[in-house]
C-alpha cells in the first residue's frame, strides 16, 4: 500500500488543532521533504475560543522540537 500524500482533517476545535499537531510533529520529516500535506478545515463563521487556539503554533514547535 502506497502511503498517504494528504491527509485532510475536517473540524477546527481542540480536537482538530491537536490531531493536525500531532501529525504534523510526527511526520515533520516527510512534510518537510513535501511528502505529505496536513490540511485543517474549519468554519469561518465561528469565533476562536480559549487560549489553545490562539498558541496552538507554539505548542507545534515543542511537539516539532520534542522528537
Amino acid at each position: 500500500m502506497k502511503p498517504a500524500e494528504a491527509v485532510v482533517i475536517v473540524g477546527g476545535g481542540t480536537a482538530g488543532w491537536l490531531t493536525a499537531g500531532t501529525i504534523a510533529a510526527r511526520h515533520h520529516a516527510r512534510m518537510k521533504a513535501g511528502g505529505l500535506s496536513v490540511t485543517r478545515i474549519e468554519s469561518a463563521d465561528l469565533r476562536a475560543v480559549g487560549l489553545f487556539r490562539r498558541g496552538y503554533r507554539a505548542v507545534i514547535h515543542v511537539m516539532i522540537a520534542s522528537l
